[in-house]
């Protein structure tokens, strides 16, 4: 038995660490879920509507549904860079603080 456990603080301690996994555990859930509609939804609108609402329609529908797509998909990976970036920036910045 450990001195921390025989007088009640680490249980405290235990219980703490629990409810802030589960908070941390239903953010992550809760902000997975939104961006994935976000990007559903995106990607629903540019293949039905964004084509041949903002695209030029002479070249063909093809091409128009083509670039709603490169679009979306320069979206997908500044997203993914952009966080990896700020990902990076945080920790050399929690590293320098302490």
């Amino acid at each position: 038995m450990h001195a921390t456990a025989a007088n009640g603080n680490g249980r405290a301690k235990d219980h703490a660490k629990g409810t802030a996994l589960r908070r941390v555990l239903a953010g992550s859930v809760v902000g997975t879920a939104l961006e994935w509609y976000d990007f559903f939804i995106y990607g629903t609108a540019a293949a039905l509507v964004f084509g041949d609402l903002f695209f030029n329609d002479k070249a063909g529908t093809g091409v128009g549904t083509l670039a709603a797509f490169a679009t979306f998909g320069v979206g997908f990976v500044v997203r993914r860079s952009a966080g990896s970036c700020s990902a990076t920036w945080a920790t050399a910045s929690a590293a320098a603080r302490r």
